[in-house]
């Protein structure tokens, strides 16, 4: 079962890589793909796979989402044609690079 839940979550994670937008911090795109891979494994009936470092990045995407809203997901897929979304985009994105260190230490998983 664990195997399964692996695949299925490592598939989902570098699937989410093939729809953001490319130009992004990679610490802004690999929370982005970690709460992804967070909702589709949930939907999938399980967990997730990750240890503290996966469920920090998630809850801090998820942070981002209760302050900025929609605007999030707009600049994670680069859909940034809305003004509130440019207006926000670089404030989502420094609120990331601020935590960078924290959420990759030593650039870990980047």
């Amino acid at each position: 079962m664990r195997k399964g839940r692996y695949y299925s979550t490592f598939s989902a994670h570098e699937e989410i890589h093939q729809y953001q937008d490319l130009t992004l911090p990679d610490t802004f795109k690999e929370i982005g793909a970690y709460y992804y891979t967070s909702i589709i494994a949930r939907k999938l009936g399980h967990n997730p796979i990750g240890g503290e470092l996966a469920g920090k990045r998630y809850h801090v995407y998820e942070t981002l989402l209760n302050k900025y809203g929609d605007d999030v997901h707009r600049v994670f897929f680069g859909s940034v044609d809305l003004m509130s979304t440019q207006l926000k985009k670089p404030l989502i994105l420094y609120a990331i690079h601020k935590q960078r260190e924290s959420l990759f230490p030593n650039g870990q998983d980047l």
